[in-house]
């Protein structure tokens, strides 16, 4: 039975004068990596807040693993079993590792345990040598890298990354994707990543949401939703 991660019932959000995110139906596969795309304007950054339980939405309701997601304190418990990644993530004063062990700190992980998956997070993203720089003095890209260290090192059931590639060269992107398989296959995270990268969509994705100035336009299914249909 395919158990979905998300369920998306009857959304509205009011935007701007000239868009509004309105999704009647959607179901995100749990275990699977998600694309959410569209162009500029297409709405993919507000599904993925609002997903996330960043925003609410004016009508309608997002369930996570069954339990609506609810912003502010009543809906921590549920949001704090996922992570949103911006595209232009901020990070905190202070060194590299203190900003990946921020996390980790705030879910009561302390100590010689979070020391040890911080390290292998920063690793795993390229930035093991920067463990001990001040985060202000990063670039663009390496500031995204080590925000996703931050968000990798936490053991959470959906990961949802916002234009995640955009700021970083074709040889870390090879290093994401490697990062973000391995994740899936290790925990069965459910991955969604909005992008225009058509590359990376085609190398990584298995689920694809289209979006058109806030109106889901298309849904492709993954390969085990199309192999349990042809059952």
């Amino acid at each position: 039975m395919l158990l979905p991660a998300f369920q998306v019932q009857g959304v509205r959000k009011h935007h701007s004068d000239d868009f509004d995110l309105n999704i009647e139906d959607l179901l995100i596969q749990r275990g699977s990596v998600c694309g959410v795309l569209g162009d500029n304007g297409a709405g993919k950054t507000t599904l993925l807040k609002i997903l996330a339980g960043l925003e609410s939405p004016d009508q309608g309701e997002i369930l996570f693993h069954g339990r609506q997601v609810i912003p502010g304190n009543a809906g921590l418990e549920v949001r704090r079993r996922m992570v949103y990644l911006s595209q232009k993530p901020r990070l905190f004063r202070g060194t590299v590792l203190r900003n990946v062990l921020y996390g980790l700190n705030a879910r009561g992980v302390r100590g010689a345990a979070a020391e040890k998956l911080a390290k292998e997070a920063l690793d795993a993203v390229g930035m093991a040598s920067y463990r001990d720089r001040k985060a202000i003095t990063l670039s663009g890209g390496e500031t995204q890298r080590v925000a996703l260290a931050r968000a990798l090192c936490l053991d959470v059931d959906a990961l949802l990354l916002d234009e995640p590639t955009s700021h970083v060269d074709e040889d870390f992107t090879e290093q994401f994707e490697i990062c973000l398989k391995k994740l899936q296959a290790d925990r069965g995270t459910t991955i969604l990543i909005a992008t225009h990268d058509s590359a990376l969509t085609e190398r990584l994705v298995q689920q694809k949401v289209y979006l058109a100035r806030g109106r889901l336009i298309q849904v492709l299914p993954t390969p085990e939703e199309r192999r349990a249909r042809i059952v």
